[in-house]
């Protein structure tokens, strides 16, 4: 599934398919080209792709009550009720989305982004061209063509300066500029240099990166752990644990950190 992949659509098209497709997130992901090619043919946003499952074990039955969605049947608009089915944010929005981690969950009004908080008041106020879910504590945001971080105060962390984004993961995050891609971690600090033609998300302390038109695999500190060889390298325990998928040809197998064949093998 190619699912990093965008089409050019507006941003209320992608949040309307993915209101009808919520279930659709799951952990089958094909990396390969799927992996951060938000180069132009999807209708779904990278940051509408959850890296893993996310357990979110603090939240009271009333909190997780909250997180409930409605459409007004007159306007067609969107809001919050809480566990008694009483409406604790207007159906005023666009598109709304479910909360996934954190406490603030994405809104569209008038085409803008903002995000409404577990007491169904609206956190941060619907000023964005497109945003993503929060991950790790951030979200991603666009703001005049360029794409940035906010925390969950909407404070701009991250200043907006990048073609795209995809969202952190193990304190990193896939960027892109000038038709590269590379990783920044949360202080906004290029780590991995922007030199790669693709990338996936970090995974077990390593991410699938391709160099040319060969996959490898690189630390936090751009080290290469596993030599670029592969046509294909999914992240690492993405579909096996402690291990990467890989393809070279038609033959697909699984390695360790060491580049070790480990499971079919012949």
């Amino acid at each position: 599934m190619n699912y990093f992949m965008m089409m050019n659509k507006s941003p209320l098209f992608r949040m309307a398919i993915l209101m009808a497709l919520t279930c659709v997130f799951a952990c089958n992901q094909d990396n390969a080209t799927a992996q951060n090619e938000a180069k132009a043919t999807s209708a779904l946003s990278a940051h509408d792709q959850p890296v893993k499952k996310i357990q979110k074990p603090g939240l009271s039955s009333s909190e997780l009550a909250k997180l409930t969605r409605f459409q007004d049947e007159a306007s067609g608009k969107f809001g919050y009720k809480n566990e008694r089915g009483e409406i604790i944010t207007q159906a005023v929005y666009d598109a709304a989305m479910a909360h996934r981690e954190g406490n603030l969950a994405r809104v569209m009004k008038d085409k803008k982004f903002g995000f409404v908080g577990l007491d169904g008041k609206e956190a941060v106020a619907c000023q964005f061209s497109d945003a993503g879910a929060f991950s790790e504590d951030l979200a991603a945001v666009k703001v005049d063509g360029k794409w940035g971080f906010i925390d969950e105060s909407g404070n701009m962390v991250i200043k907006p300066s990048y073609d795209f984004t995809l969202r952190f993961n193990e304190g990193m995050s896939s960027v892109q500029k000038g038709g590269k891609w590379g990783y920044i971690n949360k202080k906004g600090e290029e780590v991995v240099p922007v030199k790669y033609n693709a990338t996936g998300y970090f995974n077990n302390g390593l991410a699938s990166v391709m160099l040319g038109k060969k996959w490898g695999y690189v630390d936090a500190t751009n080290k290469t752990i596993i030599p670029f060889e592969y046509d294909r390298a999914d992240p690492f325990g993405m579909s096996e644990k402690n291990a990467g998928r890989v393809t070279v040809g038609d033959k697909t197998f699984y390695i360790n950190k060491q580049g070790e064949c480990v499971k079919d093998c012949k």
